[in-house]
């Protein structure tokens, strides 16, 4: 049976071979892919056994595991891989919008979500895609 991080790395390497990565990145990451954009900062893919953690950006992390018991093992390794690489497919085609203070702190969503006021106040209302700045009224 894979690992996550493997059925991750075959994923990738078929569904987005050319985009730029390091595999093995620091602190024992299983792939990180270089912004372009300083003001974005990488994704970093950690492998926790039962999820993969993704760090995006300089903005926030996420997770991404599948609970489902009535699964087999591998199946959820499998859905699991599928989600991260359809994030990453939409993250690099800029169909994902980061916001928040470059330290940490913030978020994403699809852009055809608009963001709340609330977000907007909390985090300020610059906001990012992949290929770097949209504009100041997120």
């Amino acid at each position: 049976m894979l690992s996550l991080g493997e059925r991750l790395m075959q994923m990738i390497n078929t569904r987005l071979p050319n985009q730029p990565r390091t595999v093995g990145g620091s602190h024992a990451a299983v792939v990180v892919f270089s912004s372009a954009n300083p003001d974005v900062g990488d994704i970093e893919i950690y492998d926790d056994g039962e999820e993969l953690t993704v760090l995006v950006g300089k903005f926030t992390h996420t997770h991404f595991g599948n609970y489902d018991t009535t699964l087999s093992s591998q199946e959820r390794v499998e859905r699991i891989a599928e989600d991260v690489v359809s994030f990453l497919e939409d993250v690099f085609a800029d169909r994902i919008e980061f916001f928040g203070s470059h330290i940490g702190a913030g978020g994403f969503r699809r852009r055809e979500h608009p963001r709340g006021l609330l977000s907007k106040l909390i985090f300020g209302r610059k906001t990012y895609v992949w290929s770097g700045p949209v504009r100041n009224d997120g």
